[in-house]
């Protein structure tokens, strides 16, 4: 009798083992919005999914002709702004659980949009854009007599638009001030007295110049020394300071020069120097990280 309560209990707890392993292999992980098969999809459309305490999750996409892009999010939804318009996604997520394994969700489908805005397509700055200069001309398609409002925002919600003008025709060249250097920016157009904005373009603005000449941390041959430093899209002149300070509170000379290369001379012997460059004549230009070099 004993033998056969000892069999009994062995599989009562067989069971209960098997119910609770399956149980937690269960893998309920799944797409929430926007749901399978959407068509008219924006470029600043919100992904989500079920939240299964996941550490990060990564949002995989794969467009059938600019193939895949993702971005890795902490929390369970993120918002894309890197979709091209009329073309067919599939995606997923990847779940990366706190104990190292991953979960998987099945995949969707959907297809982007094309011009929110009627007849109207953004051409400059192109979608996703780089080395962008700060006073950029900005340009769509439409009628050259109509009325456009052109906007620009640091972020693809435009929660946080920084410029907004209407425009006579289908062009504008932003002003001086508004843009920085080595900035992302989003912007959209929507005929004058409506909400029917195109598609969103992101783009990123210029660097500062990349510093050539001295080498950094170099000794120079004599206290005369020759500077370089590499172009920047639309900049037209560069200032150069000069300092023995890392943090440039006292600065030993700052000049402008109209080309790419400077010589400056009797500077202080067995000194450590800083330098650095920027474009000129708008403040909104960023100068480079400083380089060190060191004379005779």
């Amino acid at each position: 009798m004993n033998m056969i309560r000892y069999g009994a209990l062995c599989l009562l707890v067989l069971c209960l083992t098997t119910f609770t392993s399956c149980k937690k292999t269960t893998n309920s992980f799944a797409l929430v919005s926007p749901a399978s098969n959407t068509t008219n999809v924006t470029n600043s459309q919100t992904f989500s999914c079920t939240n299964n305490g996941a550490l990060t999750y990564t949002f995989v996409f794969n467009g059938s002709i600019h193939g895949y892009q993702s971005t890795t999010a902490s929390v369970n939804n993120t918002t894309v702004t890197f979709l091209y318009p009329n073309e067919t996604y599939t995606w997923n997520v990847i779940a990366n659980m706190p104990d190292g394994s991953t979960q998987t969700s099945p995949t969707w489908s959907f297809t982007t949009s094309g011009n929110a805005g009627g007849a109207i397509t953004l051409q400059q700055p192109a979608y996703n854009a780089t080395g962008v200069c700060t006073t950029p001309t900005f340009s769509w398609t439409g009628s050259s007599t109509a009325s456009y409002l052109l906007v620009i925002a640091t972020d693809a919600s435009f929660a946080n638009s920084i410029y907004n003008t209407n425009v006579t025709g289908t062009s504008f060249t932003i002003p001086s001030g508004i843009l920085g250097s080595h900035n992302g920016y989003y912007w959209r157009v929507a005929p004058a007295g409506t909400t029917d904005y195109s598609d969103t373009y992101g783009f990123t603005t210029v660097n500062p110049p990349s510093m050539l000449s001295p080498m950094d941390n170099s000794t120079t041959s004599s206290t005369n020394v020759s500077f370089s430093w590499a172009p920047v899209l639309c900049a037209t002149a560069y200032t150069i300071q000069l300092s023995k300070y890392s943090d440039f509170h006292n600065v030993a000379t700052e000049q402008t020069f109209s080309t790419t290369s400077c010589t400056l001379t009797q500077l202080s012997s067995a000194s450590t120097y800083y330098w650095r460059v920027k474009v000129a004549g708008d403040p909104y230009y960023s100068y480079t990280l400083y380089g060190v070099f060191m004379t005779p």
